[in-house]
């Protein structure tokens, strides 16, 4: 059988608290300076979805849209890595009305406009 360990001392036990103390205290100050990258991130966070939601690319509930209208399958976002059968082809719905604006970032940022964009 196991014995069971020593009680603490009086001495132990006060240098226990005073390091659990000084944790709590790191941990604190820790946490309080990480708090505004947090809130920095989560606020970027919220403008991205919300261009994102303005864009067309997602939806009300963070989900991206299907681009439909026989788009390539490769540019839509929501068919993104789920391997469709070859033509390739978006299965979203067509939508009711010609697409005529371009809801693509700019290009100036060295990205390259999808295919159903009619260009600048």
């Amino acid at each position: 059988m196991t014995s069971l360990p020593d009680a603490l001392t009086d001495e132990q036990r006060d240098q226990l608290l005073r390091a659990t103390a000084q944790l709590a205290a790191a941990v604190q100050g820790y946490f309080t300076a990480l708090l505004p990258a947090v809130q920095h991130a989560a606020s970027q966070f919220r403008q991205v979805v919300a261009a994102l939601q303005a864009a067309g690319y997602l939806d009300g509930h963070g989900k991206p849209h299907h681009l439909g209208d026989g788009a390539n399958a490769e540019d839509c976002p929501a068919c993104a890595g789920t391997n469709p059968p070859y033509p390739f082809i978006c299965p979203g719905p067509p939508s009711e009305e010609p697409y005529t604006d371009c809801v693509c970032p700019p290009t100036n940022a060295g990205l390259t406009l999808c295919t159903r964009c009619p260009g600048p």
